[in-house]
């Protein structure tokens, strides 16, 4: 296969258009294994897909990391930007090497991913706002890997190259503190947020409750919430400070947190019922912890998900046998799973209900 600095061009237009028009119509289609699997082809006919294409298409692998066939799909698409001979000319275009630099620490590869931000050029040759943006990639990058304290590092190198942090850079550092459980360094750049003026909005404000949680500061991170005006208070911001209660062991209270929160008139929403599902499970309040999950479906019209159906699995089996108890097992949307029913058979064990785990095995041999 060859690369040259300047490829051949195609033995026809249509065959360059023709290429080209497909790889934009998986992207476009959000079909990125179709437009992966068309990058080899690009190469054996000398091809270069366009950077905007190239960075629409690392943005679809980034909308699910969490899919199997991710590390396939972003290390396919790394190789042909090297393979292709666009490493080089990569740092020129911030939001695909932006992009990049995301997909290399997903994939495991830090070094990487410093290696690409290092020859990014810096202002004034580029708008310093849109520089911003590489250094989150590289911080957000270096708190998933589990290197807060890099992440840090790259906070006092962006501050001291005159670069406006925004919000995605207040985040990963008040993570990376929360992740290192530095009451100290967090309660610092908690200071530099203060100092700033900068508008504190509900995932900074959230992200200021969760680092105080994590560095056992609770009293703290409920003040925060507290002192935040009413308008803010949306669910991303009682959903934290519900987490914050459940962290520290304090069910009773994230209950009637979630309660104060139906009656502050704030909708709750799937995340919210499964924290308070949570905490009826540490308390045994299976009565309570039915009404909630009544609650979610019937009023609320949220579908149950599989970690709410397994939370009722572990709390009802505190009880006594109830058809009503078998009835909700028999009707979840997850029933037909075998790890669901791993679960009922592992909690009748665990919490003695002899009762309930002979109505499993029926419902198992039936």
């Amino acid at each position: 296969m060859r690369f040259a600095d300047e490829p051949p061009p195609p033995t026809s237009p249509r065959q360059y258009s023709g290429l080209l028009g497909a790889l934009h119509h998986c992207i476009s289609g959000g079909d990125a294994p179709a437009a992966v699997s068309l990058l080899p082809t690009l190469a054996r006919v000398g091809l270069r897909a366009p950077f905007p294409l190239l960075s629409s298409l690392a943005g679809l692998l980034l909308l699910r990391p969490a899919a199997p066939s991710f590390p396939s799909l972003a290390g396919r698409l790394l190789l042909y930007v090297r393979l292709a001979g666009l490493k080089r000319l990569v740092p020129c275009s911030t939001q695909l090497a932006d992009r990049l630099l995301s997909l290399n620490f997903l994939l495991g590869r830090p070094r990487d991913a410093r290696r690409l931000f290092t020859k990014m050029p810096r202002p004034p040759e580029f708008i310093p706002e849109r520089n911003v943006c590489s250094w989150n990639a590289l911080l957000k990058g270096y708190v998933y890997h589990g290197q807060p304290m890099e992440a840090l590092n790259m906070f006092q190198h962006l501050v001291r190259e005159g670069l406006q942090p925004d919000q995605s850079t207040f985040v990963s550092c008040l993570s990376a503190c929360a992740a290192m459980h530095s009451l100290k360094l967090g309660e610092q750049i908690h200071g530099i947020l203060l100092r700033s003026g900068f508008d504190q909005n509900d995932m900074i404000i959230a992200s200021l409750i969760d680092m105080y949680s994590k560095c056992s500061y609770l009293a703290c991170a409920r003040e925060v919430f507290d002192l935040t005006v009413r308008e803010r208070k949306g669910a991303v911001l009682w959903n934290s400070m519900l987490s914050a209660l459940c962290h520290h062991g304090h069910a009773q209270d994230a209950i009637g947190f979630f309660v104060h929160m139906i009656h502050e008139r704030q909708k709750p929403d799937a995340n919210s019922f499964f924290l308070v599902l949570t905490a009826c499970c540490h308390c045994s309040l299976v009565e309570e912890g039915v009404k909630f999950f009544d609650l979610m479906s019937e009023r609320y019209r949220i579908v149950p998900g599989e970690d709410h159906c397994l939370c009722m699995v572990d709390l009802v089996s505190h009880t006594s046998f109830d058809d009503k108890v078998v009835e909700l097992i028999k009707s979840s949307l997850f029933s037909f799973n075998e790890r669901f029913w791993e679960v009922v058979v592992r909690s009748c064990i665990i919490h003695g209900n002899g009762g309930l785990l002979k109505e499993v095995e029926k419902q198992l041999t039936g």
